[in-house]
């Protein structure tokens, strides 16, 4: 992510994914501002890392999302593109 978009999320707080800095596409505005990672990329990441897609998908099910707390600056995750 560029420092500039990195200085918005850590000055509003936002709570981040560890390891996936390259896979923030922006943020929310409104009543909270969040990082808004993209879940193919994380996805894609985790396989160049050695897993394959169903084993990739099980842990950012459980060890990502599952391991960050809910509240106003948790990080939301989209479903931009295929996987591939």
């Amino acid at each position: 992510m560029n420092e500039e978009l990195k200085n918005i999320l850590v000055e509003n707080e936002c709570l981040l994914a560890d390891g996936f800095d390259d896979c923030v596409l922006t943020y929310t505005v409104g009543y909270s501002t969040r990082a808004v990672y993209s879940t193919s990329r994380i996805i894609l990441k985790l396989m160049k890392e050695g897993m394959d897609e169903e084993t990739a998908l099980e842990h950012f099910s459980y060890n990502i999302i599952g391991g960050i707390p809910s509240g106003d600056n948790a990080p939301v995750f989209i479903y931009d593109t295929p996987f591939d």
